[in-house]
């Protein structure tokens, strides 16, 4: 078997040590056991016209090169002694001529798989280094496959068997050196029996053996530990919750919760009944007519009746008698909220209803005075100047029931589906399956929080259309207004249903922004509407109709940023140095990432998963892995000393 080395070291390119790889694969084959069957043949300072005189001279059947290799060709002397590059598509059809007579090539240098899948098109066995490699590990692994092919009983038997065993033996003989290179080697075949076998074996080089899993496991984790800390400060709380409206507002429409009725007095109802009888204490509408209103929705049976009116004084004549009643069953709930020195005085409850009858009306504003969550329980204000003097808290009680939370209790109740507290007061509300996830430390869903320490939940909106086509938060359930409950309400509108008057008025009720307040139909909704989203949402969840929009908890948010961190470190990894597919990898990976994260957010699981921090330390991963590359590509790229190199991305095998 006669072996052909082809060696090069151009002007200007780092020196290699080939004399030194030459005279070992020698002393190798002088060694062997079948020696007289080996014929070692070399030639030195090889120009590309070089080559096709060599085969024709020698007929070798195993043509080792020996030099620089670049992600463009093999570099070759020319002339002048400068560097020039030949692809790996003229190699392959120079191998082309003589496929029948050389069974096995050698490119050992860097970057040469790329030479060698063209080769490997032609001639059998094809060894390439799928990145830069080393003078020591180049000349270990020539050391090893040759030892191992003259150990062969017979070279002329079994080609497959004793290329592969000898391909096998140059990889280990790198590893007992101790060099971290062992994977660097590639052995590609022709035949046609093994062309699924090398389609799978070029994946799983490229999943394990391409990628330097140190550089990028230390990057991975090294971008996921800063974004958790970016996290953590609340950098990316503005953009995170800007995600969280856009996925909101995409949610398809959906039908009007049947088990709500909203009862609104509009500024011309309450003119008209002010005409009538005015009002006293600063309320929209006088007892005489809100006791009628009352006393028709009581007699149709509703599970519960919330009165979203603040009331500031006693109740008098039939209506105080009719409130008096409805302590015994407790349907009627009303509303107060907690004073703040800084923006509120507070409201107190009505002054002859219970303070289990009550419940919390206040909404918790994000920095952009978005609404996206809901209160579930508050405890009482510590006493201050501000807060010493209320009313709206209850004495027994360390806390105070949401006013939304307290009607879906009564609703609930009737069906045994009431939410209970795991855990005592301070436990965790759940109705069967559904479990009321609080928004917390452990589960923050993108908040910075600090000091809060309120039962909140995430608020699902629900998108409706009413019977007139119009979409709008607002129209969450059926709208009657008092004239037309007093004067034409029907049984079916309001018997075992949930009730909620109000008065979405200028004066009455504040105006409230939410994730639809951007690109969305209503531009601001009262008060009323926001209630009536809160207590559909805790009905719904606990009937099992509708699901409650959850967060993971911060140990598997980490995880999936780390699970993206390491992704987009492993695509640019496979992709560089091609800046078209790098691009490619970059943008599937940033689309993938986002469609997962809407299907997530759109489906039954209804779970809201970070994405910005994920698509940053996706992309970030990616770029810390090109620096990183292109630091030890200069690192190990030698200084031409020609000012007219005509290979100025020419990579180099590295000294020892």
């Amino acid at each position: 078997m006669r072996v052909l080395i082809l060696t090069a070291n151009p002007k200007g390119t780092a020196q290699l040590r080939l004399d030194e790889e030459v005279r070992e694969i020698d002393n190798v084959l002088r060694r062997a056991k079948r020696r007289e069957e080996f014929t070692l043949e070399s030639k030195w300072a090889v120009r590309p016209e070089d080559i096709q005189e060599a085969l024709q001279e020698y007929q070798p059947q195993i043509v080792h090169f020996s030099g620089h290799g670049t992600q463009e060709g093999w570099i070759f002397e020319d002339e002048t002694g400068q560097p020039k590059c030949v692809s790996g598509n003229v190699l392959a059809g120079l191998f082309e001529i003589f496929a029948n007579q050389i069974e096995c090539v050698i490119l050992n240098g860097c970057y040469s798989n790329i030479q060698a899948e063209a080769i490997s098109q032609h001639i059998k066995y094809v060894v390439g280094m799928n990145q830069a490699v080393s003078d020591q590990a180049a000349i270990k692994f020539a050391v090893g496959f040759y030892k191992a092919l003259g150990a062969r009983q017979n070279v002329n038997s079994g080609a497959r068997q004793k290329f592969e065993f000898a391909y096998k033996s140059g990889c280990i003989a790198i590893k007992l050196e101790g060099i971290e290179e062992d994977l660097v080697p590639v052995l590609l075949k022709k035949d046609e029996d093994n062309k699924s076998n090398n389609i799978l074996q070029n994946v799983r080089k490229q999943l394990q053996e391409k990628i330097p899993f140190r550089s990028t496991f230390v990057t991975a984790v090294g971008i996921t530990v800063l974004m958790i800390v970016l996290r953590f400060s609340g950098f990316f709380q503005a953009s995170e919750l800007l995600f969280l409206d856009i996925m909101m507002r995409s949610q398809p429409v959906e039908e009007q919760d049947d088990k709500l009725l909203i009862v609104k007095i509009t500024d011309k109802d309450r003119k008209y009944y002010a005409n009538i009888e005015s009002p006293k204490n600063s309320a929209s509408l006088a007892d005489k007519f809100t006791y009628e209103l009352l006393d028709k929705l009581l007699k149709h049976n509703p599970r519960t009746i919330g009165i979203y009116n603040y009331r500031y004084a006693k109740s008098e004549g039939e209506l105080k008698k009719l409130i008096n009643y409805t302590q015994t069953d407790k349907r009627l709930v009303f509303i107060c909220d907690f004073p703040n020195s800084s923006e509120k005085e507070g409201s107190d409850p009505p002054l002859d209803v219970p303070i289990e009858q009550v419940g919390l009306s206040d909404f918790l504003n994000d920095s952009d005075k978005v609404i996206r969550r809901q209160i579930i329980r508050w405890p009482t204000p510590s006493d201050t100047p501000a807060t010493k003097s209320t009313e709206c808290k209850n004495k027994k009680q360390d806390y105070m029931d949401s006013f939304s939370f307290l009607v879906a209790q009564k609703y609930l109740s009737k069906d045994g589906k009431e939410y209970k507290s795991i855990g005592g007061d301070d436990g965790i509300f759940k109705s069967g399956e559904t479990v009321l996830q609080p928004l917390d430390n452990i589960s923050q869903g993108g908040y910075n929080f600090r000091n809060l320490n309120a039962y909140q939940i995430f608020l699902n909106y629900r998108y409706t259309q009413d019977s007139e086509n119009k979409r709008s938060l607002s129209s969450i359930a059926k709208i009657m207004t008092i004239r037309e409950v007093l004067e034409k309400g029907e049984e079916k509108d309001i018997k075992e249903k949930i009730v909620l008057i109000g008065t979405p008025i200028t004066g009455f009720d504040n105006t409230f922004s939410t994730p639809f307040s951007t690109g969305g139909a209503d531009s601001q909704i009262r008060g009323l509407f926001i209630e009536a989203q809160m207590i559909s949402q805790l009905v719904n969840a606990a009937l099992g109709s509708r699901p409650l929009l959850k967060v993971w908890d911060i140990q598997y948010d980490m995880l999936w940023i780390l699970c993206w961190s390491m992704i987009g470190a492993i695509a640019v990894q496979l992709s560089y140095p091609k800046v078209k597919k790098l691009l490619l990898f970059l943008t599937i990976g940033l689309f993938s990432l986002y469609a997962i994260c809407f299907i997530l957010f759109s489906s039954p699981i209804k779970r809201w998963v970070p994405l910005i921090p994920s698509a940053l330390a996706f992309s970030s991963s990616g770029f810390v892995i090109v620096l990183v590359r292109l630091y030890h590509q200069r690192k190990e790229q030698p200084v031409l000393s020609s000012s007219k190199n005509l290979l100025p991305s020419l990579q180099n095998r590295r000294n020892p």
